[in-house]
């Protein structure tokens, strides 16, 4: 795997997937995927790092919602191993907004979803788990974000919490987002188009757990750590 190989599946993904949205009246920023970037600092002969950040002004609270609405930031930083042609490690942040009145955002929820081999103890090898988000307001203003981030009283969250998911990479994270906020016809289509990328088929470096989910029969959340 070469770095110049990934990134141009990363971009035509984004491409399409923008194209998608902005012709379903959802807006996904920044339309030409130049926050879509090799990671420099975890790139080496052995792995390739890349890294995004996107946002979603003005999505549907939920797809059954047509008026309220609801903004929403991603940021990813994955690896991938250049002889594997498979991710490694990938943490994807998500932060749920209220759209701002003001100048300041209230946020909503907000999550990361996390994956790295070999899993740390006590780590289920995918899982989400909550806390406040970290998203430096100079890459925000990059993507077209320009209000003030107004987060809950850090003393009113819990975020020791891991919860056992699937694969939440970044093209995983993209398709969810369409799952929940966009009218069927339109999930169906990105849906068709995260399955035909590369994306898709450069598989998670998790050869102990597939091998356990072979033999388990069933899928009980053991199996994640």
């Amino acid at each position: 795997m070469r770095k110049e190989e990934l990134l141009k599946v990363y971009k035509t993904l984004w491409s399409e997937y923008e194209t998608i949205c902005r012709a379903a009246g959802a807006s996904a920023r920044p339309s030409d995927g130049s926050s879509i970037k090799i990671d420099e600092r975890t790139t080496n002969s052995k792995d390739i790092g890349i890294q995004a950040l996107c946002f979603f002004p003005e999505w549907r609270y939920k797809k059954t919602s047509p008026k309220e609405r609801i903004q929403i930031l991603v940021q990813s930083r994955e690896r991938y191993s250049r002889a594997e042609n498979r991710i490694s490690r990938s943490n994807v942040q998500v932060l749920y907004l209220r759209p701002p009145a003001n100048e300041s955002a209230q946020s909503l929820l907000a999550l990361h979803y996390d994956y790295e081999t070999p899993p740390l103890s006590g780590h289920p090898i995918f899982h989400a788990q909550f806390g406040m988000g970290d998203f430096p307001p100079q890459d925000l203003h990059a993507v077209g974000f320009r209000s003030t981030i107004k987060t809950p009283p850090k003393e009113t969250l819990y975020s020791s919490v891991r919860i056992p998911t699937a694969c939440m990479n970044f093209v995983s994270v993209l398709l969810g987002l369409a799952a929940d906020h966009l009218e069927e016809p339109i999930f169906d289509q990105i849906l068709k188009l995260v399955r035909k990328s590369d994306l898709s088929k450069w598989d998670a470096m998790c050869q102990a757990f597939e091998a356990r989910l072979q033999n388990g029969g069933y899928l009980p959340s053991h199996h994640w750590y």
